[in-house]
């Protein structure tokens, strides 16, 4: 395992680009600091942590390799990258774009002025790729001079030898420091293409990737809870001034804090990790939480608020961990078993309305049905290669099943949360619903906020983690009410409709599936604002990159889809027009590699060519699934809409993982030039200094913090009785 390696060692190893490092030797940027962020988690020492300068092809193998923990080198995830590789992602901590920086004196005030410029990009990355597709889509003809790190290529656009570059918009942020006239350029509007950077990670050691995942969601709920470097000592002190006095924080609206900082003498998520307790607090006390890493390396983006801006997000640091023989089957291949059984099996739990559910034909339904027929769809080419496992009393079978190789894949609306992610021998998919658990009453119960629900009945089901939603809910809201178990949740829906408590507490997706079931429907509500969050995954096992590549690109294709337009309904229409002889029908380069007609994106995954277009057609796209299993009316889409929406949803691009070559750009009307064997006809630069717009590294809020209520009670304590 990786990380005895790293505790043997005494250090964190980790690739990182040359322009991390300063003239002096030292190291620093965004990457950086969240390197030594895990080395917080780890040691307690953030310093602890050996960099190596590698371009970013290196990185990548020597991750591959194990010859470094990790890479920070500014990779952009994309289908080609995840699954051919050998190497696996941390979430994504910066929702990039690639962009155009030109200088200002150059006239160049849009991509149509670039027509027939020299353009540097760094060779062989997913940059060149979207580069020469974009001007190919928008019928421009430019010259590629390709360069073999992001350095040289700075280099030669700040002597003039081309007319713009063109890499992540926060790299090329990053660099203007090191160009002789940093004022004098700006980016272009346009943005050619998603670039989500993550840290790349070896595959098939969960152990690690859970640290790094973990630690990577622990600055961005830190950043939620406005609990910052300045602050947390006090934080601290005012916790233990709790204990000192005889009070149990653990016991007051403390509680939620005391848990994700391990304060409290019970709570301990960071043992699930490998961690110490504190883990959470030696992060942020020596490295800062996300927004504090985020403006100190890119001050340029101003005061936006980090309130409901953005969609970076952060499962729940909470859960109960359960108690179940887990075998070690880290050695076989579930993908290759599958492909030789013939077909997926999905483990579900009876009838669970909204999820999965037999109709009054016996056919089985729901969101996980069409979730477990899309992953079908895209392994065999149809939905119908499908087994439903439906013998699973409850979510801890489900687990042991999954993990224990019985069923390929769990699906139940299970929460992803910390202890089920790093104790129980699994891994997650993809967020596919982003829900809450919240409270249903009678609109005419008087029951209107949080606090008239004291005193009152309140019908929840045997769960830990509901139980300890609420534990902790009642505690912020210093409320009591009476509690009612539940075993069966039919039961408690009968006892709530007849009057027998007065409100039910559970997730917003399973109480609005049963509200039409009521005689009178519309006499029901739900209490705005949800008292957590409860981000809905697939469950699979761990160490199986294979198949949980598969599994995860199959839910980024639903949204995907929906992204570009694509539907169940006109996937035919659009394959028809971009197959026939007028090219002018040709949807754009994505769209074609989408639909299996440019390309083969699946490839990498072991998938063939069309598998997106299979899987549209068997569920259809995001939006299709989703209103097909909830009625929106009652349950909107709010935090599930799209990213371009106000929403949560975001595909990381699909692509082949390797670049178009020289040949195929000739035929796209693009010159190669590569830097070794540039010609001698540079263009000058008219120097003349103009003055210069600000830089900002988005114009869009997507690197902000997505919040949904007011958490920060904590730092309010801290103010009033500092």
């Amino acid at each position: 395992m990786l990380l005895d390696k790293v505790l043997e060692r005494g250090s964190l190893k980790v690739s990182v680009s040359s322009l991390n490092q300063k003239d002096n030797g030292e190291f620093s940027g965004f990457h950086v600091d969240l390197s030594r962020a895990i080395a917080a988690a780890i040691f307690g020492d953030a310093n602890k942590v050996e960099f190596v300068v590698e371009n970013l092809d290196d990185s990548l193998n020597s991750v591959a390799n194990a010859e470094v923990d990790l890479a920070a080198t500014g990779v952009a995830i994309n289908s080609g990258l995840d699954a051919a590789l050998n190497i696996d992602y941390s979430p994504v901590y910066l929702y990039d774009n690639q962009a155009l920086l030109v200088r200002e004196s150059s006239n160049i005030d849009n991509i149509v002025d670039l027509q027939d410029k020299k353009i540097g990009v760094v060779k062989n990355t997913a940059s060149e790729q979207n580069l020469a597709s974009y001007f190919k889509d928008e019928d421009i003809s430019f010259i590629s001079q390709t360069f073999e790190s992001t350095e040289e290529m700075l280099q030669a656009y700040d002597k003039g030898e081309i007319d713009a570059i063109s890499s992540n918009r926060s790299t090329l942020f990053s660099s203007l420091e090191k160009l002789t006239e940093p004022e004098q350029h700006k980016f272009l509007d346009e943005d050619l293409s998603k670039a989500p950077l993550a840290l790349a990670i070896p595959e098939n050691d969960s152990e690690w990737g859970d640290i790094v995942r973990w630690v990577t969601y622990a600055l961005i709920q830190a950043g939620e809870l406005e609990i910052t470097s300045e602050d947390i000592d006090d934080f601290v002190e005012f916790i233990n001034d709790y204990k000192i006095i005889g009070i149990d924080p653990e016991s007051t609206e403390l509680r939620y804090f005391t848990r994700f900082f391990g304060l409290g003498e019970e709570d301990n998520l960071g043992e699930a990790l490998g961690l110490p307790k504190d883990f959470v607090v030696q992060i942020i006390k020596q490295v800062g939480n996300y927004d504090e890493i985020f403006k100190r390396h890119f001050p340029g983006i101003g005061d936006n608020g980090w309130i409901d801006d953005g969609f970076l997000y952060s499962p729940p640091f909470a859960g109960i961990v359960e108690e179940f023989e887990l075998i070690d089957n880290d050695s076989r291949n579930l993908l290759q078993e599958i492909k030789e059984r013939g077909f997926v099996q999905l483990g579900v739990i009876g009838n669970n309305p909204g999820f999965s559910f037999k109709d009054s034909g016996e056919e089985w339904e729901g969101f996980d049905i069409d979730l477990g027929k899309a992953v079908s769809a895209a392994v065999f080419g149809s939905p119908n290669e499908l087994k439903i496992v439906e013998d699973i009393e409850d979510l801890s079978e489900g687990f042991e099943k999954v993990a224990n190789g019985n069923i390929d894949i769990f699906a139940a609306g299970v929460t992803h949360n910390l202890a089920r992610d790093a104790a129980l021998g699994v891994d997650f998919s993809p967020t596919y619903i982003y829900d809450y658990q919240d409270f249903l009453v009678r609109k005419d119960s008087g029951l209107n906020s949080d606090s008239d629900l004291n005193g009152r009945a309140i019908g929840i089901i045997n769960s830990a983690t509901v139980e300890q939603n609420i534990d902790v809910f009642f505690s912020l809201s210093d409320s009591e009410a009476d509690f009612f178990l539940y075993s069966d949740i039919d039961e408690m829906f009968a006892d709530y409709e007849s009057g027998e408590i007065d409100a039910i507490s559970t997730n917003q997706t399973i109480i609005s599936r049963r509200i039409p079931e009521f005689e009178n429907p519309e006499e029901h509500k739900l209490l705005e604002g949800g008292i957590s969050k409860e981000p809905l995954a697939l469950v699979i096992d761990e160490n199986q990159s294979e198949w949980a590549d598969i599994v995860r690109w199959v839910t980024h294709t639903l949204v995907q889809a929906e992204e570009f337009g694509i539907t169940s309904e006109n996937i035919d229409e659009l394959i028809a027009n971009n197959t026939d002889e007028n090219s002018e029908n040709d949807s754009k380069s994505d769209i074609r590699a989408f639909l299996g007609i440019e390309g083969n994106i699946g490839e990498d995954l072991g998938l063939s060519k069309d598998f997106a277009v299979n899987i549209i057609k068997a569920v259809g796209n995001y939006k299709e699934v989703y209103e097909r299993n909830f009625d929106s009316e009652i349950l909107p889409r709010d935090k599930n809409k799209l990213y371009t929406d106000s929403g949560l949803h975001y595909s990381p691009p699909l692509s082949n993982a390797s670049v178009i070559d020289s040949e195929q750009n000739q035929e796209d009307d693009i010159s190669v030039i590569d830097s070794e064997q540039k010609q001698d006809d540079n263009i000058t630069e008219d120097k003349t200094p103009e003055n210069s717009s600000q830089l900002t590294l988005s114009q869009e809020g997507t690197n902000f913090l997505s919040i949904d209520g007011d958490l920060n009670l904590a730092k309010l304590q801290l103010s009033l009785t500092s």
